[in-house]
Parts: structure tokens; C-alpha cells; sequence
């Protein structure tokens, strides 16, 4: 069974933030991140979601019940998230200049979505 890879869908995050760096975005596939309650807004997994006796959907946190106005309602998002760009190179940089360039284009949008130290290029980006 896939599994979100976050509480909520991060998807018009990761775009915007790509994209004020001039990258081009998409994503692909669909991922159930559970039901919002229109409450108090907590995301529910399928598994903890309650139902009444007339089969309306009900919050286990708050007790709300879904009516035709007020719905506990599906959250969907993408399931894999692309970003591209490209570089322009003038032809002369070295294996280092390069991976230093490359590393650099990358961490900014990264270390703004909130997953790396402002100090350090995550590992899995070390080329």
C-alpha cells in the first residue's frame, strides 16, 4: 500500500517554490493522504475515519459528521513530483565547477521547502 510521503499534500509548495527559481514543475499519479474534517480541519487515515448509522462520514477527534454543506472530504495529491531546468554552460568548467553549480541550482528551492540545513547541501544531493 502507498503511503504520503507528508501530512497534507505538498504539491502547490514544491511548484511554487521551484518555480520562483525558474524551474518547470509537474507531478504525476494520485496519492490519498486520508479525509480533512471540515471542522477542525485534522487529516483522518482511512483507517481511523467513523461512520454514523446512516453512513455519514464522522470525525473520530471532533465528532463531526459530514452533511450535504459540511463535508469530511477526500484529500488527494500527486503521487511523484518532477522539477527540471535547465543550464547554460559555457563549455570550460571542470568536473568540480560544474558539480558545484549544479549542487547550488538545486539547494535553494530545497533549503526553502524546509528539508536541509541553510549551511549544507542535503546527502542525497551530493553528486
Amino acid at each position: 500500500m502507498d503511503r504520503p510521503y507528508a501530512e497534507h499534500p505538498i504539491d502547490k509548495e514544491f511548484s511554487k517554490t521551484f518555480r520562483e527559481y525558474g524551474w518547470d514543475t509537474e507531478g504525476k499519479g494520485l496519492m490519498i493522504y486520508g479525509y480533512r474534517c471540515w471542522n477542525c480541519g485534522a487529516i483522518i487515515s482511512e483507517d481511523e475515519l467513523k461512520y454514523d448509522d446512516k453512513w455519514r462520514r464522522t470525525c473520530p477527534r471532533c465528532g463531526a459528521t459530514s452533511t450535504k454543506s459540511r463535508r469530511i472530504r477526500m484529500v488527494k495529491g500527486k503521487k511523484w513530483l518532477y522539477a527540471y531546468k535547465k543550464i547554460k554552460l559555457v563549455g570550460v568548467e571542470s568536473r568540480e565547477q560544474i558539480r558545484k553549480i549544479l549542487i547550488e541550482t538545486v539547494k535553494k528551492p530545497v533549503q526553502e521547502l524546509g528539508h536541509s540545513d541553510k549551511n549544507e547541501c542535503p546527502r542525497s544531493l551530493e553528486l
